[in-house]
């Protein structure tokens, strides 16, 4: 599970990393955008799968189907306009918490900010 999750992030971050520098909200971030991350799992743990219960040589069998289990997924949720589920946007903004969340960059407007920020702060810290 481990290397699946290494192999979404590391399929994902660059994205993320562009929409930042770009100044655009990260599409990972939102659920109503195409779906690429799940893809990204999906092919990451098929590899992982082959290079664990297969043959250990099996290498370039392993990317190539984890290469094909990605592409195929992505196909699949473009073609049939598969989104993850949302929220109602007025169930996110209820409660105590959510006008004092972040006023001055006013986060539970553009929840995006908050979340690079968070990014950019543990970066900094690593």
């Amino acid at each position: 599970m481990g290397c699946a999750m290494a192999g979404m992030f590391s399929a994902t971050f660059g994205g993320f990393t562009r929409d930042i520098m770009c100044q655009k909200p990260p599409r990972i971030l939102y659920s109503t955008q195409e779906v690429y991350a799940l893809p990204a799992l999906a092919g990451s743990a098929a590899c992982a799968m082959v290079l664990k219960f297969g043959h250990p040589t099996y290498v370039v069998e392993a990317i190539s189907l984890g290469f094909w289990v990605t592409i195929q997924t992505r196909v699949l949720a473009k073609n049939r306009g598969l989104r993850l589920p949302s929220f109602p946007k007025e169930q996110l903004n209820q409660g105590p918490s959510a006008k004092s969340a972040c006023p001055q960059h006013h986060a539970h407007e553009q929840p995006w900010v908050a979340a690079a920020a968070a990014a950019a702060a543990a970066a900094a810290t690593a």
